[in-house]
């Protein structure tokens, strides 16, 4: 049985505290595309995970990023934090958008109520 190929992302310390536990378990049977950026970088770093820089959204650079690194095909799954504001940052949002469009299961987590 092939492993389950899960493509996670936050930009906040908080969303990446909340999920990097889950994504610690999942590194033992699953193929993880951690992306990140700004302050979850360091947060994924933190505990052992290995983040790849994601600073834009485009549809373009997330099929890029899966073909690197999980190889050909899509995700499983999309895995996200569910924190950064909308006035902010909407990659979040994108990734679900993408993963919908694809029919690919979404998962959020919200570490916080805003």
């Amino acid at each position: 049985m092939m492993p389950a190929r899960i493509l996670a992302f936050s930009r906040e310390a908080g969303g990446a505290a909340a999920i990097a536990p889950v994504l610690l378990e999942l590194k033992e049977t699953a193929e993880l595309l951690v992306l990140a950026k700004d302050y979850a970088k360091s947060i994924f770093r933190d505990t052992g995970l290995s983040p790849i820089p994601f600073p834009e959204f485009s549809d373009e650079a997330v099929d890029r990023m899966i073909a690197d690194h999980l190889g050909a095909g899509i995700p499983d799954a999309v895995f996200t934090s569910a924190t950064s504001l909308p006035q902010l940052d909407m990659t979040e949002r994108y990734l679900w958008q993408w993963a919908r469009s694809r029919e690919v299961p979404s998962i959020a987590v919200v570490d916080q109520w805003q």
